[in-house]
């Protein structure tokens, strides 16, 4: 029974996700009429600056918390104010070393990253509270209301600025909105009171701290490898892609992470790695769906974009090659957490970061597509060679379908998105017939475990 409320979890929290990365996505590609590929550039060179602190932010203490590791929230969120009060001090002393090596843009941006940190960091603790208290029209209704301001206001500010500020100010419009909705909630429920809790393990707090960066590096370090070898409009047109892909897996990752995390920590051996495999066949099958539907239509819009963003098209479909794979990241997190592997899953992370930035220097060639398709290509090949190795307790059998499955449907992505149109029309069809084949099969499967656990 916990697999189906697991999976319900999940769609809950997924609809309110759904209105945040759609408003976010909106808010990207709004911005686009007013914001050159150049603004885009600096926006990102100063989210990767930023990178090492947004990662440490809360020092994973949200995931120990959602882990039931003895740590109320109450208590979590007096901690993560005192570490968050420390990354602001470094993160302004960041953005002096660019202010001071010449790059003003980049240091505004950088400053109001750092101001947004605290409330940020309290925010995301909420959204964990709320999920582990299954208050999920809660945080359906607080991310709706936080991601239509962000949408006002960004285009607001891009009306009047037409700078990249619009991006961060609106940001953290979004965070501030979220948490005083979320934080009103939670007080009148008395779900911030403290309780008497023992204090965890220094040496596991740590732990903690450690893979909450390492699994935000990899999105990161595509953009700071970049920025020092491409110029200011090839690393934008590559922000732009990769925040359509980004937006378009957040709308199931999130809550698939949280409530995964919280689900497994419940259970045991073999029913949290079928619970695990349930979940990867289940949403890496839906995202094959969303990835060939892109492939076959996102060239139709061509013709509605400016020439100086011509470019976003095929890199947006080369990265989104590699959702069917990256989707599982997750769940294979949150396998690894909740048995106690936190340094394997900061291991996996940091090989991930590092294949990465190795991938990103082919921003040599100032060429954004080669950039994304090189990217995207060791998303693929990472996350195979994660889930093989991470996922050694399910049968070969059961490894070897999934793996299969995932391989075939990200090569045939591949070969369509490099090929010419009649072509990639053809195979893209293909694979959404199949893609859909294997979803329809995959719930199929998870009744028939729902079934069999009821009569036991």
């Amino acid at each position: 029974m916990s697999s189906t409320f697991s999976m319900r979890g999940v769609f809950s929290l997924s609809l309110g996700t759904v209105v945040t990365r759609a408003f976010a996505l909106a808010t990207q590609l709004v911005l686009v009429f007013w914001l050159s590929p150049e603004e885009f550039g600096y926006w990102a060179a100063a989210a990767s600056a930023m990178a090492l602190l947004t990662g440490l932010i809360n020092f994973g203490e949200v995931n120990g918390y959602l882990a039931n590791q003895g740590i109320t929230l109450h208590r979590t969120r007096r901690s993560i104010l005192r570490l968050n009060s420390l990354l602001v001090v470094i993160g302004l002393m960041v953005a002096g070393a660019y202010l001071y090596a010449g790059e003003p843009r980049v240091a505004a941006l950088s400053l109001l990253i750092v101001v947004s940190i605290p409330v940020q960091g309290d925010a995301d603790l909420l959204y964990a509270a709320g999920v582990r208290s299954r208050q999920y029209s809660l945080l359906i209704w607080a991310q709706a209301m936080a991601a239509v301001l962000k949408l006002l206001v960004a285009v607001a500010i891009a009306v009047w600025s037409e700078s990249a500020i619009a991006l961060a100010i609106s940001a953290l419009a979004y965070y501030v909105v979220l948490d005083m909705v979320i934080h009103s909630r939670l007080r009148r429920d008395g779900a911030d009171r403290a309780e008497p809790a023992p204090t965890p393990h220094v040496r596991q707090r740590f732990s903690w701290a450690v893979n909450s960066l390492m699994m935000t590096i990899p999105l990161q370090v595509a953009y700071l490898v970049s920025q020092f070898l491409a110029s200011p409009e090839v690393l934008g047109i590559l922000y732009l892609a990769f925040q359509i892909t980004l937006g378009i897996s957040g709308l199931i990752s999130q809550p698939l992470a949280r409530v995964s995390l919280s689900v497994f920590a419940a259970l045991q051996g073999g029913d949290r790695t079928k619970a695990a495999m349930t979940f990867m066949h289940v949403f890496s099958a839906g995202m094959a769906i969303i990835v060939a539907f892109g492939v076959l239509i996102l060239p139709w819009s061509e013709p509605w974009i400016g020439q100086e963003w011509a470019l976003a098209v095929p890199a947006t479909m080369a990265l989104l090659i590699s959702l069917t794979a990256r989707i599982v990241a997750p769940v294979i997190d949150g396998f690894q957490q909740s048995s106690g592997r936190w340094w394997q899953a900061t291991l996996f992370n940091t090989v991930d970061a590092i294949g990465t930035g190795l991938a990103a220097c082919t921003a040599v060639f100032n060429d954004v597509v080669l950039l994304a398709l090189a990217v995207s290509a060791w998303k693929v090949m990472f996350g195979l060679g994660r889930f093989c190795i991470v996922m050694n307790d399910a049968s070969v059998g059961t490894r070897l379908v999934f793996g299969f499955l995932t391989f075939v449907m990200s090569a045939g992505g591949f070969v369509a998105v490099l090929s010419p149109d009649d072509v990639r029309v053809s195979l893209a069809s293909v694979l959404l017939l199949g893609s859909m084949a294997w979803f329809l099969a995959s719930l199929r499967k998870q009744r028939q475990q729902v079934i069999s656990m009821g009569r036991m």
